[in-house]
């Protein structure tokens, strides 16, 4: 979620429906569920949603993973995400 315009023009929901501090979130897991169940109106959105006594859809992994590889960029999203920015560093370090 820290790369949220990418994000939210890809899952096609607003930007304004995700946190600028997604690492302040205690739970950005069910955070973006909850974002799903209520703004979401595409068969891909229901398909991210838990059944059962899941905890995630069945293609939550699917759209996080063809997001990852199509879309998000780690430079965006690290200016608003400290933990990634401190992993990138280390990283670098390596």
């Amino acid at each position: 979620m820290a790369d949220r315009h990418a994000w939210a023009a890809y899952i096609e929901i607003a930007a304004t429906n995700f946190p600028t501090r997604p690492d302040e979130l205690p739970d950005p897991k069910q955070f973006l569920i909850n974002v799903i169940r209520a703004k979401g109106k595409k068969k891909m959105h229901a398909d991210m949603l838990p059944r059962g006594s899941g905890h995630v859809g069945p293609l939550y992994n699917d759209v996080l993973c063809r997001f990852i590889q199509s879309t998000w960029s780690a430079n965006r999203a690290s200016r608003f995400s400290p933990s990634l920015m401190r992993a990138i560093n280390a990283l670098h370090r390596i």
